[in-house]
């Protein structure tokens, strides 16, 4: 094979470049088409060895451009597997055509003769940019498929993407930055994969539009980056909005939108807890997609705030990813963190003040551990309070999100009277279900709608006095303002669906 490749180099018959460069891709034709018997090792080396030879300084740039590029095509189109072949002849069969016979290159053999030919181009990568491209491009194409995410990644990051070329615009940028970072996301490596998305977010703008697919690609990796770097608020955000794309536009399925709704609900549970929280649960809550979910039975009991139970917490754990199940510095899990924070809020709506010993027992923690969530929590303006610690007593100040139930059950109820169509039966079903989340938001179990909690002795002054969980006053203002709810929705209801309100 070598001899052959220097009497090309070396006969004065080719009086052409092009003449030449087809002498050299006969012998490629050769190789792959096993003309010869071989092993693909052995095919593998030759092929390499005419690489060599014609990327020398001596052989003229136009020859050595020409060959390279057109063995790229071959090497691209030899990837086909047993499956293509008998799919090719199953076709020629069926037409009464003879099957042709086709240069063909197992995953292996491509994955040698590809990298053996970029280790080659990168010492005269001037002038070869464009064959490094192609290279690139197919080499990280058989490692995607073989799940190999890391060595794609770094395969595309090996393009010179600053060269002159016409297919290396801004547009071919955005798309391989969105592409390594898809890559690196898949290794679960979301710094890396930040680096490339920054790129892409540089370029994107009025005069340089990727296509709907990158532009979809990018906004999931933006929101896989804010999951793995626990901005679970923002990440959550921006999952919901995902769950909410163009489906003509941007090809996504339900089943998509269904996968993206569920991750921003692990989110949103996963965030700190606070008036922003707060606000995207009611979000969530008010989606009538989340009923469908295995996660909604703990959004329901934050979005109506009740304390969450450690069998709702193990249910929900199984449904976390491996980074969302880390441990924090405090030696919790980042669960364990957003539940205690959850019911630290739900024990700052049912006492005025509370004993930091007793809240550690209530929250099933140390009184230590509880001090230190509320004192956080209170330096970050989620919760109103203070921290008595020489009496060791936790004040709380003002109510706590009281907004959020109230305001969750009516944009839960309208939508479900605003999509009436369905006979009395199903009228009957919401109201019913409306009814329970409304003597739950009201604190049923806190007086008389179910199982007693918990008492606690509640210390004012230093002074033990024993107090019902929740004031008279506060406890007629939330009433009030669910029966405001109450009374809109049923005027809605009435003046939708006249024959339902007729038969009650």
């Amino acid at each position: 094979m070598e001899e052959e490749i220097r009497r090309i180099g070396d006969d004065t018959k080719y009086e052409s470049s092009a003449a030449r460069v087809e002498a050299y891709l006969a012998l490629v034709d050769a190789v792959l088409l096993g003309a010869a018997p071989s092993s693909a090792e052995s095919r593998v080396q030759d092929l390499l060895r005419l690489v060599r030879y014609v990327t020398e300084e001596t052989v003229v740039l136009v020859v050595a451009r020409g060959v390279v590029l057109q063995l790229l095509e071959r090497i691209r189109d030899a990837r086909g597997s047993e499956q293509k072949d008998a799919t090719k002849a199953a076709a020629s069969s069926s037409t009464n055509e003879a099957p042709q016979s086709r240069a063909t290159l197992d995953d292996a053999s491509r994955v040698a003769v590809l990298e053996g030919l970029l280790q080659v181009l990168r010492s005269r990568m001037v002038s070869f940019e464009d064959a490094v491209k192609l290279a690139s491009e197919q080499l990280a194409e058989i490692y995607e498929r073989q799940e190999y995410w890391i060595r794609a990644a770094e395969v595309l990051g090996g393009i010179p993407y600053e060269a002159n070329l016409p297919a290396m615009d801004d547009v071919y940028r955005v798309r391989a930055y969105v592409k390594m970072a898809q890559l690196y996301l898949e290794a679960d490596d979301a710094i890396r994969a930040e680096t490339y998305l920054n790129r892409a977010s540089g370029l994107i703008g009025e005069d340089c539009d990727p296509g709907a697919a990158s532009r979809l690609g990018y906004r999931v990796c933006y929101a896989r980056i804010l999951d793995a770097k626990r901005k679970f608020m923002e990440a959550s955000s921006r999952y919901y909005e995902l769950s909410r794309m163009d489906r003509d536009v941007y090809g996504v399925s339900e089943q998509d939108e269904i996968a993206a709704l569920g991750f921003a609900v692990v989110c949103s549970v996963l965030a700190p807890a606070g008036p922003r929280r707060s606000r995207l649960l009611s979000v969530l809550y008010s989606d009538a997609r989340t009923r469908a979910l295995p996660s909604f039975d703990i959004l329901q009991a934050l979005c109506f705030m009740r304390l969450v139970r450690p069998a709702q917490v193990e249910s929900f754990a199984a449904l976390l990813k491996p980074h969302q199940l880390a441990t924090t510095s405090e030696g919790s899990t980042i669960l364990e963190r957003a539940v205690l924070e959850h019911n630290v809020l739900v024990v700052s709506q049912m006492y005025k003040n509370i004993s930091i010993e007793q809240l550690g027992q209530l929250l099933g923690v140390s009184a230590e551990s509880a001090e230190m969530t509320a004192s956080k929590m209170m330096n970050e303006k989620r919760l109103s309070g203070s921290i008595d610690q020489v009496d060791g007593l936790i004040v709380f100040s003002g109510q706590q999100q009281l907004a959020v139930v109230s305001k969750s059950v009516s944009v839960d109820a309208t939508a479900a009277v605003g999509s009436g169509g369905g006979g009395s039966g199903d009228m009957e079903i919401d109201a019913q279900a409306l009814s329970n989340e409304v003597r739950a938001a009201a604190g049923a179990n806190a007086r008389g709608g179910g199982a007693p909690g918990p008492e606690i002795d509640v210390l004012a002054g230093g002074k033990g006095l024993r107090r019902e969980d929740l004031e008279l006053l506060e406890w007629d203002q939330r009433m009030i303002s669910m029966c405001t709810e109450l009374d809109k929705i049923a005027t809605l209801i009435m003046q939708r669906h006249p024959k339902y309100s007729a038969e009650m």
